[in-house]
């Protein structure tokens, strides 16, 4: 990122370079706890929760009690 800035801003482009890479840095750093909880919570949803109330459609139809047997 800096060799980009420096590029197309001189000196003055690789400063602000620098800048927005130490507020992403900075930004990751202290969301990132948020971002993995996010991540996995999106997970699982998609996999264990499907599997967790797909052998619920007996209860469904009166048979069976709540732990499906």
């Amino acid at each position: 990122m800096l060799a980009v800035g420096y590029y197309f801003g001189g000196q003055q482009g690789a400063l602000v370079a620098l800048i927005l890479s130490a507020i992403m840095n900075l930004g990751s750093y202290w969301f990132s706890d948020k971002i993995a909880l996010a991540l996995y919570l999106e997970l699982l949803n998609k996999n264990e929760l499907r599997g967790m109330f797909a052998g619920n459609s007996r209860n469904e139809r009166g048979g069976g009690n709540a732990f499906g047997t």
